[in-house]
C-alpha cells in the first residue's frame, strides 16, 4: 500500500485512522433563508452526510454573517469553485472536501507546513490505496471567476504549474501509521 506523508494542525496522535465526520444532523444558522431540514437534504444530498475536517470548515464555516449581509473568504471560493468544476466534469475524482490530504516525501510535508501552514502541524506517515494526485499549486485564486475555473480544470486534469507541489488526496480508509519526529 503506498505511504504519504499528512501534515496536521489538529492533534490526532494516538488514532489508528482518518476518518469522515457524519455532519447530516448539523446545520448552519442563518436569519431564515433556510430551513435544519434543507441544510441536512442538501449535505445527504451531495456527500451523502459525511465530510473530512477540511471539507466540512470549507463547505460551511467559511461564510460570516455581520448583521446585514454575509461576506466570504477567498479560500471558499475556491473549494466550492474546484468542487462545482469536479462535480460537472471530473466526477470519478474525489471530493476535496471528503479527502485527506498528504504528499509523498518528508520534505515535502516540511515545506507544506512551512510555507502553508506558518510552521504549524504535526507530520503523521499514513497509507491509503485509493487516491489522487494533484498541484496543490493550482489552487490559489485567478483574478475572476473564469480563471479560477480554468485552474480547476488544470488542477483535476493533472496538470502542473510551473513550480508544482504535488498533494495526494486520499479516500477513506486512511491509516495513520506514525508521527514523524522532525
Amino acid at each position: 500500500m503506498p505511504i504519504f506523508y499528512h501534515v496536521s494542525r489538529a492533534d490526532i496522535n494516538g488514532f489508528d485512522k482518518l476518518e469522515l465526520i457524519e455532519c447530516s444532523t448539523e446545520v448552519f444558522p442563518c436569519t431564515g433563508a433556510w430551513t435544519d431540514e434543507e441544510f441536512r437534504k442538501c449535505i445527504i444530498k451531495m456527500f451523502n452526510g459525511k465530510l473530512s475536517a477540511h471539507g466540512k470548515t470549507y463547505f460551511y464555516n467559511q461564510f460570516v454573517y455581520n448583521g446585514s449581509g454575509f461576506s466570504v473568504h477567498d479560500s471558499a471560493v475556491i473549494e466550492y469553485t474546484y468542487e462545482l468544476v469536479r462535480q460537472i466534469h471530473f466526477s470519478k475524482a474525489p471530493s476535496r472536501f471528503q479527502s485527506f490530504f498528504a504528499v509523498e516525501s518528508i520534505e515535502d510535508a516540511q515545506k507544506l507546513r512551512n510555507e502553508t501552514f506558518s510552521g504549524h502541524g504535526d507530520i503523521y506517515e499514513v497509507e491509503c490505496e485509493d487516491f489522487f494526485k494533484a498541484d496543490m499549486k493550482l489552487l490559489y485564486t485567478g483574478i475572476c471567476f473564469a480563471g479560477n475555473q480554468i485552474l480547476a480544470n488544470k488542477y483535476w486534469s493533472g496538470e502542473s504549474s510551473d513550480n508544482p507541489l504535488w498533494e495526494i488526496l486520499m479516500k477513506e480508509p486512511v491509516r495513520i501509521i506514525r508521527k514523524i519526529e522532525v
